[in-house]
């Protein structure tokens, strides 16, 4: 990355809200579901409180090396072989990760919206238009978000709202039925998704995020703000109706 690219603070806080999103709505629900029924909510809680932790903790060492990126800051940390070494397993653990998402963001698009396309096209047309946006650079794509934003809020307020009468707070009964183990294992899936993953923004921050004062904010609190208010809205959902989830699923199989 050119060190001359900054993002302002405004940038760097829709870029966390899309990355934060992402795959979560398809993927956090309906994997916590499936292990606590209908106490996913009690992991998404304590999840958040891991979470943020683990952000804060980002945040307070990207500020001990403020002009370094994730790279960088590896060799700096660990000296040059081993932090090269330590390097390669993040970029290959990152694209195995990206490779995940991709397949989501096929799987989802020919099973609910193009049913007829192969989803081998989906994923060049996807690849095709990141590898032209990796090329022209983040300040590129801090743009295209920027645009690009609205245009996601409407749909997804649209979403929200939309499902409202599915939900049933009586299927959140029975209380602390599914035990501890359920409940942990899926704090684990929680935070591994929602969290691990953003060490991947240290990349680009703080070194190339200007407006010092505002970025830590654009970091931290957006992410906890989305958190409270999205996740929680589509598991405590999720919760609410899973017996009408898994009822279907379990019909649609005979």
């Amino acid at each position: 990355m050119h060190s001359q690219m900054k993002l302002s603070a405004a940038q760097f806080r829709i870029l966390v809200i899309f990355y934060s999103l992402g795959d979560t709505i398809l993927v956090v629900p309906g994997s916590l579901t499936a292990d606590s029924k209908q106490e996913a909510w009690i992991p998404a809680i304590l999840g958040v409180g891991v979470g943020v932790l683990l952000v804060w903790m980002y945040i307070k060492l990207s500020s001990l090396y403020p002009n370094k990126t994730l790279i960088e800051l590896n060799e700096a940390i660990l000296g040059k072989w081993l932090g090269k070494f330590v390097s390669l397993l993040f970029v290959a653990s990152t694209l195995l990760f990206c490779s995940q998402v991709l397949f989501y963001v096929g799987s989802f698009l020919t099973t609910r919206i193009i049913i007829q396309t192969p989803m081998l096209a989906v994923h060049i047309l996807f690849m095709g238009i990141v590898t032209v946006g990796v090329r022209l650079g983040i300040e590129t794509i801090a743009r295209c978000a920027e645009i690009l934003f609205p245009w996601f809020v409407i749909p997804f307020l649209i979403l929200v709202f939309s499902i409202f009468p599915q939900i049933h707070y009586e299927n959140l009964q029975p209380l602390l039925e599914v035990g501890v183990k359920p409940i942990i294992r899926s704090i684990l899936v929680f935070t591994s998704i929602t969290s691990l993953t953003f060490i991947v923004l240290l990349t680009v921050f703080p070194a190339h995020v200007a407006e010092p004062d505002q970025r830590n904010h654009a970091f931290f609190y957006r992410k906890l703000n989305r958190w409270r208010h999205y996740d929680y809205y589509f598991i405590a959902w999720h919760s609410c109706t899973w017996k009408y989830v898994y009822t279907y699923r379990f019909i649609s199989k005979l």
